[in-house]
């Protein structure tokens, strides 16, 4: 499946006629440098990866399928994840590798193999030319300067190898690899994590360029930090593929720390986002600092990263419901941000950010108040705020959402106008790996 282009949503107000929605789809358009023609997406990475193909996923997707109908435009989905596994009666795991297609398109993501399923890799590891590159940064000590300079190396050759200049390239390990004096510091995330932290790369180097515009971004995972751990506190977390609901917080770990050392790599792609959902137990706490080692809340630190983010969602001081029941919540976000985004009537944008179907105990919404600040607004119990009323999305009386089927979001040929697969880049001239002085990488 590919993508669709379409015409510059409208920005109907809220709940306007399916007579209101974007016309009929077209081939995919090319790359464009006017960020404001390029096709609106909703970046959702989920590191929880044993069930969101099938919930969180489609349901995001019939999400946006209603918004369309409701005249607020059209949005794609644009999924990051580990490949999704399935298990045989023997226990032995077959990853979906065509997980990658999405961002980096079906041929890029084709010129790298990562290590799922692959027994040579180990996490943290590609395959690049033949060659085993190493990504994670877990076991490299602050004084082996030659390792350090073949990590740094083997990051700009696989971003390069996906399509990234080698200049934006270099920034980038500059950026994530390395603080602003220059001294190397490796990653904040665990090396089961480098995955998702390329794919958001580049992501957001498509954004910059203004292929795509990233208007929304989820992140959904795991999150707790009643150990007061360093580190850990600061990102989301993943599971160990196959045995069940087995948290994995070191080796996959995402770390939110990292995409705010992007920031200034991606200055327009940052400052594209309008509204983030951190889907994850006790996310109000992140144990993030200023300049200043001054603690910051969640909206403190997403309003210093992503600076035009209006709307916010995650869960304060409690868990968050697990994936099949939560899917309904991050579907409705994600609707009512687009609600809330495009709405002219600002008294009906507002309703639609405060009302919600399910007022789960500890789901907590921001909006950005009229001092510039996100400010937590108090949200009421609404069942009609997030009702099924487009075709082949429910009677409007359903208690699972939109979604219809608890089918792979990949199978959904009714949803797959919705779901975003970026054409692959060329893969750039890669220089020399090893530089002759490892300590002028």
């Amino acid at each position: 499946m590919s993508g669709r282009s379409r015409s510059t949503p409208n920005t109907a107000n809220v709940g306007a006629p399916a007579a209101q929605a974007a016309t009929a789809h077209s081939a995919s358009a090319p790359a464009t440098s006017n960020a404001s023609t390029a096709e609106e997406v909703v970046l959702y990475l989920t590191l929880n990866n044993t069930t969101h193909n099938k919930d969180e996923l489609p349901e995001t997707l019939a999400a946006l399928k209603q918004a369309e109908h409701e005249g607020l435009g059209h949005r794609e989905l644009l999924a990051i994840s580990d490949p999704y596994w399935t298990k045989d009666s023997k226990g032995k795991l077959t990853y979906d590798e065509g997980t990658y297609d999405g961002v980096f398109g079906a041929s890029a993501a084709g010129r790298v193999d990562w290590w799922h399923g692959d027994e040579a890799l180990e996490p943290g590891q590609v395959r690049v030319d033949g060659e085993i590159l190493t990504l994670g940064t877990s076991d490299v000590k602050s004084d082996d300067v030659t390792k350090q300079a073949e990590i740094q190396s083997n990051w700009r050759k696989t971003l390069m190898e996906l399509g990234m200049p080698e200049e934006k390239s270099q920034e980038l390990v500059d950026a994530v690899l390395k603080d602003g004096k220059g001294n190397w510091t490796g990653l904040d995330s665990g090396d089961g994590a480098t995955n998702e932290l390329i794919q958001f790369a580049m992501a957001m180097h498509r954004a910059e360029e203004g292929e795509i515009d990233v208007k929304t971004v989820v992140f959904s995972g795991h999150h707790w930090d009643e150990d007061n751990r360093p580190g850990q506190g600061q990102g989301i977390w993943g599971e160990v593929p196959g045995q069940g609901h087995t948290y994995d917080d070191t080796e996959d770990y995402f770390s939110l720390s990292d995409v705010k050392n992007m920031k200034d790599v991606f200055p327009a792609a940052f400052g594209q986002v309008k509204s983030v959902q951190i889907a994850a137990c006790n996310s109000d706490s992140l144990g993030m600092t200023n300049a200043q080692g001054e603690d910051l809340t969640t909206n403190q630190f997403l309003d210093s990263v992503f600076e035009n983010v209006d709307m916010v969602s995650y869960m304060k001081e409690e868990l968050a419901p697990l994936a099949k029941d939560g899917a309904e919540t991050n579907g409705e976000f994600v609707l009512d941000a687009m609600r809330y985004e495009n709405g002219t009537d600002r008294t009906a944008a507002d309703a639609a950010a405060k009302d919600s179907r399910h007022n789960l105990r500890g789901l907590k919404r921001s909006l950005r108040n009229k001092d510039g600040d996100l400010e937590e607004i108090r949200m009421k119990t609404k069942k009609s705020s997030y009702v099924g009323s487009a075709p082949g999305l429910g009677d409007g009386a359903r208690k699972d959402g939109l979604r219809d089927q608890n089918t792979l979001y990949t199978d959904r040929a009714d949803l797959e106008d919705w779901l975003k697969n970026m054409t692959s880049l060329p893969e750039q001239t890669a220089p020399t790996r090893t530089p002759t002085d490892p300590t002028k990488i």
